[in-house]
Parts: C-alpha cells; structure tokens; sequence
C-alpha cells in the first residue's frame, strides 16, 4: 500500500538523504590535500576584495618631525560562483517506499561535493605557466615581488618540479574518479612543494 505523501514524510526523507549525502561528504576529509595548496576565507558577500601588506612598517627613533612611510598594498577581487549538482527522486519511489537505489547517488554526491575543491584547485594548477596571478605575472615565475623579514625588497620563486614524491602523488590520486585523473596527471609535474626560494634584491 502506498504511503500518503505530507509534510512529515517529506521532512524524515530529507533528513535521511542529507545525512547519506553529508556521511559521504566527512568521509573524504582526509584524503583531500587542497587545503594545504589553498587558503579557506569565509565569505557572506557576492564578491570579495582581498587585500595585504607587501610592506611592513619599522619604527625609528623619533628626531625632529615625523616621517611617513609609503604603504605598498597589494589585492585582488574574487567573485563567488554558484554550483550545483541536483537529484530527482520520483514521486512513485517515495509513495511506494523503494528509495534504496537512491542511497549511492547520494553517496556519490556527497564525495563529488567534497572532491570539487580539489578539481578546482588543481586545474588552477595545471594553468599556473599560462595565467596570470595577482602581481600580473604566471603562478609560476622566478621575481614575484616580496618584502623580506628584513624589510628589504625581495623576490619569490615559485616554480615547478618534473616529479612529486610518491608518497603525495598516490594522496592526489587515491580521492579522483577516473575520469578525474586526466586533470590531477597534468598538475602533478606542475606543483612545488620546496618552491620558497627568496632572493634580496640589491
């Protein structure tokens, strides 16, 4: 006999599919790395403006009148993007209590949503010798301009390694589907992990 479909069913179904979808999301934590690559910043806005010191202030013995220091101040704007990826389920499926199939594509979802960070970020990756970063110059470049500890003007090499070790090769790889691989195979020969390389400039 088929069950009445009304508020209650409804809100313990949603409640079933969300915790299906989140326990798969969890589940993936630990085998994603984009965080380490990647920095979170909470944002309530449409668009965000982020911006930094790339010179820090020094104090002085104070003599005479004041001396203003020019403040170097570097910046970009990110504008958020909506995605989405949506599963129907079927009136008669609930009406006639047969919702077991949809449990893996919940699965499924739940890892996809957790993995699409990471595609994102490595396909950034892959494109770091052919686009341009905040500094007008590709991701991997040998003079991004810094400020050293010193306070001196320097540079920052980031450029990038033909291997990866196997130990975090088989990290970027163990979380991808196949069809994930392609996208992750043509980053690795393109991230750094010893790319801190400063030089002060004279």
């Amino acid at each position: 006999m088929a069950i009445i479909i009304n508020k209650s069913v409804l809100s313990a179904l949603w409640v079933t599919l969300s915790s299906t979808f989140s326990k798969a999301f969890s589940s993936m934590g630990e085998k994603l790395v984009w965080k380490q690559i990647a920095m979170v910043v909470k944002s309530t806005a449409r668009e965000n403006n982020y911006s930094w010191l790339g010179k820090f202030l020094k104090f002085r013995k104070w003599a005479g009148e004041r001396v203003y220091q020019a403040l170097l101040q570097s910046n970009y704007k990110i504008v958020n993007e909506k995605w989405e990826c949506s599963i129907e389920v079927s009136r008669d499926d609930i009406e006639d209590e047969q919702l077991g199939t949809y449990m893996p594509l919940l699965e499924m979802q739940g890892q996809a949503a957790a993995e699409h960070p990471e595609e994102l970020c490595l396909t950034l990756l892959k494109s770091g010798n052919t686009e341009l970063c905040y500094d007008g110059q590709f991701f991997f470049d040998t003079d991004h301009p810094i400020i050293l500890a010193d306070g001196t003007e320097g540079v920052y090499a980031a450029t990038a390694l033909e291997g990866m070790p196997a130990d975090i090769a088989k990290k970027y790889f163990e979380p991808f589907s196949e069809d994930k691989v392609r996208v992750v195979e043509e980053a690795r020969n393109l991230i750094s992990f010893k790319h801190l390389n400063l030089v002060a400039t004279a």
